[in-house]
């Protein structure tokens, strides 16, 4: 019984080895993301406004949301776990969130995010951003 458990978590510690090739890694089902509420005096509802989550240097796009969550007021996702495949596995990257009200550039917020094998987190940047 002992070896039983012994082996148990030996394959749950792989599952959490910061390994370059993650094709082994064990995951559990958590979704994660990183999010910023965004607030506009002038526009409550923040009609009009959208993000684009641009990678750096290149500026390739990872991310993009026309409006804000129906389940979180005023909510943007800038990256979340399906962007992990833009990411890369186990690194750290610079993000620009760019922020555009009726297709017009209005702010840019800088990101620091991480990734492991299985999620992305945040280590630099706002969690509230105000428009105006």
């Amino acid at each position: 019984m002992k070896s039983i458990i012994n082996f148990v978590l030996v394959i749950m510690a792989l599952g959490c080895t910061p390994t370059k090739n993650c094709k082994n890694a064990i995951c559990n089902t958590m979704f994660a993301s990183v999010n910023v509420n965004l607030s506009d005096s002038t526009n409550p509802n923040l009609n009009g406004i959208s993000t684009q989550t641009q990678l750096l240097p290149l500026g390739q796009t990872i991310h993009t949301q026309t409006e804000p969550s129906s389940s979180q007021l005023g909510g943007f996702t800038v990256v979340d776990d399906s962007d992990l495949k833009e990411l890369g596995f186990n690194t750290s990257h610079k993000v620009e969130l760019k922020i555009s009200k009726n297709g017009t550039l209005i702010k840019t917020i800088s990101y620091t995010l991480t990734t492991d094998c299985c999620h992305v987190s945040k280590t630099a940047g706002p969690d509230e951003v105000s428009i105006n």
